[in-house]
């Protein structure tokens, strides 16, 4: 060891992660909910996967069953753009409400891949909804215990 590990970023299943990992055993993983979601359900996955998250992209998309502009299909068959997070069909919320469920207490990168907005306003607005689901799931969990 050298202090340094080598992390990717999922393709698209927990089953495509862990089999690079059977052929790099040390192989970590971010999570991206939006390269997840274009494969299977981003909350399953990230329960199959939790022990080797080291950092999460959350990732918004537009999902439709047929092509529309500026979209690409799946794995699922489902077709993807990229969006602001909150207007998407991804469901950030479900997924930050896991990650408490399992205890992860590192990053979420947000990964701003939509033209809704100017970059410069996209991240202050997605920084500021992703906030506000960690903030709300927190007071939940503290009401609830």
């Amino acid at each position: 060891q050298h202090g340094a590990s080598v992390v990717v970023a999922n393709a698209v299943t927990a089953d495509d992660f862990f089999e690079a990992k059977a052929a790099v055993p040390d192989l970590r993983l971010t999570f991206d909910t939006g390269n997840c979601a274009m494969g299977e359900d981003p909350a399953i996955s990230l329960r199959r996967c939790i022990s080797d998250v080291v950092h999460v992209h959350a990732k918004d998309y537009e999902i439709r069953e047929s092509m529309f502009s500026g979209s690409r299909q799946g794995r699922n068959g489902q077709w993807f753009r990229p969006t602001l997070h909150g207007r998407g069909n991804v469901d950030l919320g479900g997924i930050i409400g896991v990650l408490a469920d399992l205890s992860y207490d590192q990053y979420i990168c947000i990964e701003y891949a939509s033209k809704d907005l100017r970059p410069d306003e996209g991240i202050r607005c997605s920084a500021r909804y992703i906030q506000r689901l960690i903030d709300r799931i927190a007071i939940e969990r503290t009401e609830n215990s």
